[in-house]
């Protein structure tokens, strides 16, 4: 059964099946990106809470309380990996790592590490 994304993350490519052990596996440089750069996803339907895309990470982030299950998988993940973007027209879109992004903001930390994926790796990345 084929999932109905968003449109506003369709827009973004993350209608992508990636492999995320492909995207892991890439060699790739770190660098640091403010968080304020990355917060724009927050507003976004990424999170799937009883259904496919339909939590906001701004809304866990306020509530915590409601939404424990996904709440306790950020708080669980692990900050010492980066946070891989990939550059879609100027701007930085995560296909792997949002809730680091998530608690790295919860912690008030104000950069996190990210390695970006050359747009043209993409087609090789899809599961």
């Amino acid at each position: 059964m084929k999932i109905q994304i968003p449109s506003e993350l369709s827009d973004l490519g993350f209608e992508q099946n990636w492999d995320l052990e492909k995207i892991s596996a890439l060699d790739l440089p770190i660098t640091w990106v403010k968080i304020g750069d990355l917060i724009w996803h927050f507003d976004l339907p990424l999170l799937s809470e009883n259904g496919p895309y339909n939590l906001k990470p701004r809304d866990l982030m306020d509530h915590p309380g409601e939404h424990q299950v996904e709440y306790y998988k950020t708080m669980q993940s692990e900050s010492i990996h980066p946070v891989d973007v990939v550059d879609h027209n100027g701007r930085l879109v995560i296909i792997k790592g949002l809730y680091r992004l998530i608690k790295a903001s919860i912690n008030n930390e104000t950069k996190v590490a990210v390695r970006i994926v050359p747009a043209q790796l993409l087609p090789t990345l899809k599961k």
